[in-house]
């Protein structure tokens, strides 16, 4: 059931606990929980899809705070020079995460710690943690529901994951299964929210995860990065940012391909609410680049990177090379082993062909290139 009270007793009963702290932002739940305007509502499957998946957040609250009681000091753990890939989906951003994570001397933010950050893991289990096989088995039952997403974005327990995980447990950051232009009244309401405290949140669950590791460098990546800029950077005052760039005729059919499949996994929509959902989602993109150029302008360059796809894919090493040489990263030939074989190992397509086209979603080449002709003039895409 797909209810409020039934969430909250849930998430109560799996942990024993019951503290959500003072922040605890009760109104996105009632938004998320009522039946939403429009066409198209949940179906069965979307109401337990988005009971369990706010279900998860809330445990995963309860669980953060028990922590910081537990252990105070957690919140002075310093988190230093973190590497943030800042990049709209469909991008290169995973493809370049992931080779980032190749440095023996990073800590990349992986999928099982995105999904499950408390309580702090501890560095004699971090590899045989409980969490991970609890992870395992959520994602062969997410690859179960979703076939097509190994092609789109393959994820294990292991492969380093979204910031997006940790940022959807404040609830005032739009997670993956409630993202514009579904919900739009929590949509609006979210877009009047400060989302300063989310990037304080955030950045607790990092100090939580690093707890018991010695000191190394995050290697983190996300979409909702490129709309928070300012506050990412603000948040981490030493952060070292890689912004990717793809053209918009690639990128944006590709992203529409991933999201329009995750709306239908929750609901039967029909083809005007498709139609307005594909124009929904590309002002959504396109606001959110031009809200980046806004920061961009004031922004530290030397704090800044920019990735373009077009380079990265035919040369990604020399790209990660010119990162390192930019921030002043240390770099050397173990690290360049690593690309190298992670390279060999997940070739493109390794998990299948994600096939995709403006066409289909019913977009004019020339229109989409005039709506993101700013951000391509700007960051010369």
């Amino acid at each position: 059931m797909l209810s409020v009270d039934s969430i909250l007793n849930e998430a109560k009963r799996k942990t024993g606990l019951s503290d959500f702290g003072d922040d605890f932002p009760l109104d996105a739940i009632r938004l998320l929980t009522e039946p939403d305007d429009g066409e198209s509502r949940l179906t069965v499957t979307g109401k337990y899809l988005m009971h369990r998946a706010l279900v998860e957040c809330l445990i995963n609250r309860l669980l953060i705070r028990a922590e910081v009681e537990r252990d105070p000091s957690i919140v002075e753990e310093v988190i230093v020079r973190p590497l943030v890939v800042a990049g709209m989906g469909r991008t290169g951003t995973t493809l370049l995460q992931r080779l980032l994570s190749q440095d023996s001397r990073c800590r990349p933010l992986l999928c099982w710690e995105a999904l499950h950050p408390a309580p702090s893991p501890d560095r004699g289990n971090h590899r045989t943690d409980p969490r991970i096989a609890m992870t395992e088995r959520e994602m062969e039952g997410l690859f179960s529901a979703f076939p097509q997403l190994a092609a789109m974005h393959y994820m294990d327990a292991g492969t380093p994951e979204e910031s997006e995980w940790l940022l959807q447990n404040t609830l005032i950051v739009p997670g993956f299964l409630w993202r514009p232009p579904e919900f739009r009244r929590y949509n609006d309401w979210c877009r009047k929210q400060d989302r300063a405290p989310a990037y304080r949140y955030f950045k607790l669950q990092l100090q939580i995860l690093q707890r018991h590791f010695p000191p190394a460098h995050w290697v983190l990546k996300g979409n909702e990065h490129v709309y928070s800029l300012e506050l990412l950077l603000s948040t981490f005052p030493d952060a070292c940012v890689v912004q990717t760039h793809r053209d918009p005729l690639e990128s944006l059919p590709s992203n529409l391909s991933l999201d329009l499949q995750v709306i239908t996994l929750k609901r039967s929509p029909g083809k005007q609410y498709m139609a307005e959902a594909v124009q929904a989602m590309m002002e959504d993109y396109a606001r959110t680049l031009e809200r980046a150029i806004e920061v961009r302008r004031q922004a530290d360059s030397s704090r800044l990177f920019d990735a373009h796809y077009s380079r990265l894919l035919p040369d990604p090493i020399g790209t990660v090379r010119q990162i390192y040489d930019h921030f002043g990263y240390f770099y050397d030939d173990e690290f360049e082993s690593g690309m190298i074989q992670w390279l060999a190992e997940n070739p493109q397509g390794k998990h299948g062909v994600h096939r995709y086209s403006l066409e289909q979603f019913g977009l004019n080449p020339d229109a989409v290139r005039r709506r993101f002709a700013g951000y391509c003039d700007y960051f010369r895409v």
